[in-house]
């Protein structure tokens, strides 16, 4: 029996630029620096920016995601939000942080997110980014934040860098099904941009029943995301 296409899973191709993989997928901790988006994989449906990031010895890898919901998807307790900050980052950070959470918490309107546990909700995207920007998502805390925001249920994200370009960030390997190393004289040159994930996100959700659990059922995309910190 034919599968409908709305029970097919969502999945696209990116391609990531770095150092080898000697098992497969799997998260190390970022340097300083090197995790502007967030703790996880990078990757860019562009050949040449990955390639560029693959540099000194390191291989472009062509792969196949299946991300199952996306960080700028999830809202989260903003108790469980306030107790990774306590429990994770710096201390003299503490006061700052939490009280952004609780004024984005109070704010912002969260009828378009998926709502994980109890009210009130702040969206995990939030969390991620005053990391980011207290200089807290490499090394070991990035990689206790990664564990967080994969166990709330965020595979990845994705947004525009300029022009055709689309950045990602992959918090949770499980989602890479396949990932094949390509060198550039294996690339076909008219496919050097592959297409767009965002915009292949936004058809897939008009597809979708409303209301799917877990459902790729809406963007949050930041229109100005900072610069990438390796593909």
């Amino acid at each position: 029996m034919k599968r409908h296409n709305q029970d097919r899973p969502l999945a696209f191709e990116m391609w990531h630029g770095g150092r080898k993989w000697q098992w497969g997928p799997e998260i190390m901790p970022n340097k300083k620096g090197q995790a502007e988006r967030g703790p996880g994989i990078y990757c860019t449906n562009n050949y040449m920016t990955a390639n560029k990031y693959a540099k000194g010895g390191g291989q472009v890898r062509k792969l196949r995601i299946e991300p199952r919901a996306l960080l700028e998807n999830i809202a989260i307790p903003l108790a469980d939000a306030i107790g990774f900050v306590k429990a994770n980052l710096i201390r003299r950070t503490h006061a700052d942080i939490i009280e952004r959470l609780e004024d984005c918490s109070a704010k912002i309107k969260l009828d378009a997110y998926t709502l994980k546990g109890d009210a009130p909700h702040v969206p995990l995207q939030v969390l991620n980014n005053l990391c980011v920007n207290s200089d807290q998502s490499y090394g070991e805390r990035g990689l206790a934040l990664n564990k967080f925001l994969v166990s709330h249920g965020a595979d990845a994200s994705f947004d525009y860098a300029s022009g055709r370009e689309v950045w990602g960030v992959i918090f949770n390997p499980e989602c890479i099904k396949s990932h094949q190393v390509t060198p550039s004289a294996a690339v076909d040159w008219s496919e050097d941009f592959l297409p767009d994930p965002v915009k292949l996100i936004r058809e897939y959700k008009t597809r979708q029943p409303k209301g799917q659990p877990d459902a790729i059922e809406h963007d949050h995309f930041d229109p100005e995301p900072a610069g990438p910190a390796g593909m």
